[in-house]
């Protein structure tokens, strides 16, 4: 019935969708994706994050090339019939799983006979491991990935220029790879590569879709030479695998002493692998300091016995993502809905982007804004790689706005346009816009998610004919008009949103949402996933819509969409909502509760008893009565208690007008996103060391643009009001853009339809309280306990405990029968 719904023309499409269905039943979704490994700060100064081992390794010297017996086996039929009867695999006497991996490597000749009938034919199957992988498949082991030394890794320290990389020496990887992250920041030319596939140690599989060609590194001077296979690693910033340790020939290399000996061009070469370090004890100001320095402060608390106690200061670093087998198998044969478009997207008729401009408007002429030598270079290349690909070409048109140079988190630079002016002579679009908590309604019941973030969504779709002129820009090098829809159109989300919802409405609300470029696709299972994945990909090739895979997120239980966490059980609100005040600390001193009493007075009138509730704290302001005793806690606690809850923060509602209220201190931002003064959400962060240097309008603006983004999903495509103590920024969006802040902050707001208004101060009170938090309360402190199954060991023992077992049945029978137990929940 499941391949019929797809209506295969022939037997080879049959034969390959029940093959694509086979799969997907076979296979287990993962619950775990692996642990993020953050990284030390040392004392050397580098543009790389650092790491040390977190274990020590203890085991013998082990051998590098292991013999290989060579064989053959010829696989019939009748064979492979027997073999499936006995759950056995083809190529060992072990039984068949999906993660099974071989334990004895062996180079084999499997000789498959082909029989002529259509029968023998459904029945074959590739000459390939059960497992997906073939010996070139490149592999890299699960330390690789989570940063986990073991007995066939080494840490060691090399350089890139002068600039320290942290390398893990591990003889189960079969290549090289190099972290993406460390890629960009080393500023190293990156080739795009088909997608290949890359098998984990524990059966999963990743994909890589680029290679740093002949990165040079060096080791105790010495230097070396290969190609490497970019991936997240998290864990390290390079691993070396067999593809290197080939190369060098014979090599002596000592575990207990985590030492490697071998030559290269005649010179003996002895590599000291790095060592783990115990606890430190950090003092007080050492770690006010610290926090001071704008490092996120968390501890890693690992509960099995094998593992140790770690205090980090961490960095970020960014996910890496384990996809079940099935689902890589069919991005594959999709893999080139993940590259980069390599001509202009085709005319679809009725959603192609139309600027209506309203009656009696003159065409915009504004003059380039004045560059330096080195960003007009910028410009110059950026406006040729553009012509190139062929989104714009040179213009003649009446029109015309200035380009600005806004950069991105790897160093380099974007082409964005001010079409502030051309904004508000444009007649506004009012497509109706899917409201979040209908959408989420949807997803009752789904258990696998899959989330498609497209790639330059808005470039993906055609500017109409006639309106091609009016996006016109000027550069001191030229006149240019868009072929395709820039960012930055106030109508640009509704268009968009059109578009994605006529090629998709035959899924819409069946197991698919769409919201602009976010694509959400839901199912009871990982079978009916895998075909309703199947329909998407398909419908996106036909359309000729592309999606940046490195932002996709695939067969996964829990997933973030629109601002909140959707799991199998239940859809959350992103808990950054009230997290801000949840988390509030209790003042210590009274400026502080000041601060605190400040906010909660402003939704005086939503708190039911407010005046009570907040009696023992207002008794605190006065003069030498700052004393915490047990009636004030309460209170606080009371307080924050009754701001998070209904009927203080309010559901959203579309039909009316959005009010953010921001503002900015010395070492802090905050918002408060509401409607009729009703809080929908509250928004705070921590400024850093180079944030908290910036002017006062600076932050103020900063405090604007943080706050618009967090909520982007409520804000996008309807006018809203954005209110601040600052009056001069009531003016920005009539301002000519002289500054780097300005044009990049800016520029990422012109999707935005808002006004600004000018609010004093001292009745800004909510934002200018989120703001005013201490700074160091304010640093997340995120406490990580990996799971361990020790739990599960336990509650296995006891079936082999006899004692044991009686005492449960007495307290299953009679729960009063043992004082001293208790049976709750199947746990004793």
């Amino acid at each position: 019935m499941t391949v019929k719904m797809f209506q295969p023309q022939d037997l080879r499409k049959a034969f390959q969708l029940a093959k694509l269905y086979e799969s997907a039943s076979s296979s287990n979704i993962p619950t775990k994706t692996p642990p993020k490994f953050q990284h030390t700060q040392t004392s050397t100064k580098s543009i790389l994050p650092t790491h040390k081992p977190i274990y020590k390794l203890t085991d013998s010297q082990t051998s590098l090339n292991p013999n290989q017996r060579q064989t053959s086996k010829k696989l019939t039929p009748a064979f492979m019939t027997e073999r499936r009867s006995k759950g056995l695999r083809y190529f060992c006497d072990e039984p068949y799983s999906p993660t099974h991996a071989l334990t004895h490597k062996k180079l084999e000749i499997h000789v498959l006979e082909v029989s002529d009938t259509e029968e023998d034919i459904v029945d074959q199957i590739d000459d390939t491991p059960e497992d997906g992988s073939t010996s070139l498949d490149p592999q890299i082991s699960v330390n690789a990935l989570t940063g986990i030394a073991n007995f066939k890794t080494m840490r060691v320290t090399g350089y890139y220029k002068k600039k320290p990389l942290h390398i893990l020496i591990d003889s189960r990887s079969t290549h090289n790879f190099l972290d993406e992250e460390v890629a960009k920041k080393l500023g190293y030319p990156i080739t795009d590569i088909p997608t290949l596939s890359v098998a984990v140690a524990n059966g999963a599989r990743v994909s890589i879709t680029a290679t740093a060609k002949q990165f040079q590194w060096t080791i105790q001077n010495t230097g070396f030479t290969s190609d490497m296979l970019l991936i997240p690693l998290g864990c390290c910033d390079v691993v070396l695998g067999i593809e290197w340790l080939g190369t060098l020939g014979e090599i002596t290399w000592n575990f207990n002493r985590l030492s490697m000996q071998f030559y290269v061009q005649g010179k003996k070469l002895v590599l000291k692998g790095a060592t783990g370090e115990g606890l430190k004890t950090a003092r007080k100001k050492q770690l006010q300091k610290t926090i001071a320095s704008g490092v996120h402060l968390s501890m890693l608390q690992l509960c099995d016995k094998d593992n140790i106690l770690l205090l980090h200061l961490l960095t970020t670093h960014a996910d890496s993502q384990i996809i079940p087998e099935s689902i890589d198998e069919l991005l594959l044969q999709f893999d080139d809905i993940f590259q980069e478009p390599t001509k202009l997207p085709p005319k679809r008729k009725g959603h192609d982007h139309k600027i209506p401009l309203v009656t009696g408007a003159n065409p915009i002429n504004k003059r380039p804004y004045r560059y330096a030598k080195q960003q007009k270079d910028i410009i110059d290349k950026l406006v040729q790689d553009s012509l190139k690909s062929g989104i714009i070409q040179k213009s003649s048109s009446p029109f015309a706005s200035p380009v600005v140079l806004v950069g991105k988190k790897d160093g380099s630079w974007r082409l964005c346009v001010d079409y502030r002016d051309l904004n508000k002579q444009t007649i506004k679009d009012r497509f109706p816009i899917p409201l979040v908590d209908d959408l989420l309604d949807e997803l009752h019941g789904s258990m696998v998610f899959s989330k498609i973030d497209l790639r330059s969504g808005y470039n993906q779709v055609r500017m109409e004919d006639s309106d091609i002129h009016k996006t016109a820009f000027k550069t001191h090098g030229g006149h240019f008009e868009y072929l395709v829809m820039p960012f930055g159109l106030t109508n640009a989300p509704a268009t968009f949103q059109g578009l994605m919802n006529d090629v998709f409405k035959e899924y819409l609300r069946r197991f698919l949402l769409v919201f602009f470029d976010d694509i959400l696709i839901y199912s009871k299972d990982l079978q009916h996933h895998l075909l309703h994945l199947h329909m998407v990909l398909l419908t996106m090739r036909r359309n000729y819509l592309y999606a940046k895979k490195s932002k996709c997120y695939f067969g996964v239980e829990r997933v973030k969409y629109l601002g909140h966490f959707i799991t199998k059980d239940d859809v959350s609100t992103d808990p950054t909502k009230i997290m801000v005040v949840k988390n509030w600390p209790i003042p210590t001193t009274l400026k502080q509760l000041r601060g605190f009493l400040g906010l909660a007075g402003y939704y005086t009138r939503f708190v039911r008893g407010y005046g009570s509730i907040a009696r023992p704290l207002t008794n605190m302001l006065k003069k030498n009565n700052f004393h915490w005793y047990e009636e004030a806690r309460t209170a606080f606690q009371s307080l924050k208690d009754s701001l998070i809850q209904s009927p203080v923060l309010a559901l959203p509602d579309f039909s009316k007008v959005f009010v953010v209220e921001v503002d900015a201190s010395g070492y802090g931002i905050g918002a408060v996103l509401m409607q009729n003064h009703h809080p929908i959400a509250f928004i705070s962060r921590v400024l850093n060391l180079q944030q908290q240097s910036l002017s006062t309008y600076e932050k103020e603006l900063l405090a604007v643009v943080f706050g618009v983004h967090k909520r982007r999903a409520y804000l996008l495509n309807t006018h809203f009001i954005i209110r601040t103590d600052h009056r001069s920024l009531q003016y920005i969006l009539s301002q000519r853009l002289t500054t780097a802040i300005q044009q990049k902050w800016l520029v990422k707001s012109m999707e935005f339809d808002f006004t600004i208004e000018f609010k004093q101060g001292r009745e800004n009170l909510a934002a200018d309280a989120l703001s005013r938090q201490d700074a160091v309360d304010c640093q997340a402190i995120t406490t990580l306990i990996p799971e361990s199954n020790m739990l599960n060991k336990i509650i296995g023992s006891w079936q082999a405990d006899p004692d044991i077992k009686k005492l449960i049945q007495d307290l299953q029978t009679d729960a009063s029968s043992h004082k001293h137990h208790t049976w709750n929940q199947n746990e004793l």
